[in-house]
């Protein structure tokens, strides 16, 4: 059936009467003359015919061929589509965590804090923190400056921005990516107001990204699915335009599940060939 289908359709490659026509915008493609629409359309059946015409005696070479061939063309036009934004998360991409586990431990080590009551306190209060609903200095006197101390609160403030470290040669990579494809860059992560403006601010994100959708500026956190859905919306793309990167797979998969593609990111040298299959390859 399939081979008749195709020798009925062979109409379509007839010599083109270019004498009546010769304005017409037209191809060669094996001998025949076809206008780039009918070229453009059927590029895969002209593939076809090309096996189908040979002698007889090949038919064993052309039925593997006319196999392999297409399945290699359908498995590169649909691999993956076309990106025109990314969404990024801050910690663990572009810069080291804000104020982590880690972090946490070394302040309580440097201050001499009761590391099981800090640990209690941030977990109860942070979340609003994040969710932009309460200033550094409120979230402080709850889980710090609830006690006199011997230290100041400018003193804690000045090693919670301290410990910030950035990735190098992620944030090149982006840059690069920005710079030869011109995409859009948006930042969606989770961070409390001050924090996350030092860190923007003082690593220079802002110079390359075009939105900032953190959960301190739209009172969402991940993984509530409304922070994606808000980034679309301000971003004006679709969900299978957009590229997300983040470190954690759970946030990955929840906005995977919006229709978004998602790439977890772990190190440079794996998210630098992944982000190449969707057709950003840098030096």
């Amino acid at each position: 059936m399939l081979r008749k289908f195709y020798q009925n359709g062979r109409s379509a490659l007839r010599p083109f009467p270019t004498s009546i026509f010769p304005w017409y915008p037209r191809c060669t493609f094996m001998g025949y003359c076809c206008s780039f629409s009918v070229f453009s359309n059927h590029l895969i059946i002209f593939l076809l015919l090309s096996c189908f015409n040979r002698p007889e005696k090949d038919n064993r070479l052309n039925d593997f061929t006319i196999k392999h061939s297409t399945s290699y063309i359908f498995s590169t036009m649909q691999q993956h589509p076309t990106i025109t934004t990314l969404f990024l998360d801050i910690g663990g991409v572009l810069l080291s965590n804000g104020w982590d586990r880690a972090a946490r431990r070394q302040a309580a080590a440097k201050f001499s804090l009761d590391l099981p009551e800090l640990e209690e306190r941030h977990h109860l209060t942070f979340d609003t923190y994040e969710e932009g609903k309460l200033t550094l200095d409120e979230y402080l006197h709850r889980t710090v400056f609830y006690e006199p101390r011997p230290f100041t609160e400018e003193e804690f403030r000045a090693f919670m921005f301290a410990v910030t470290t950035p990735i190098p040669e992620m944030i090149d990579l982006v840059c690069k990516i920005k710079a030869k494809y011109g995409i859009k860059i948006a930042i969606v992560n989770n961070e409390g107001r001050e924090l996350n403006e030092y860190r923007i601010r003082h690593f220079g994100i802002n110079k390359f990204v075009d939105f900032f959708i953190s959960s301190c500026f739209v009172h969402f956190r991940k993984p509530d699915a409304d922070i994606w859905r808000i980034a679309l919306d301000i971003a004006l793309v679709k969900p299978e335009e957009v590229l997300y990167i983040d470190d954690r797979a759970m946030f990955v998969s929840v906005a995977e599940g919006l229709g978004i593609n998602g790439l977890q990111h772990k190190t440079y040298e794996a998210t630098k060939e992944n982000l190449a299959k969707y057709g950003f390859v840098v030096d």
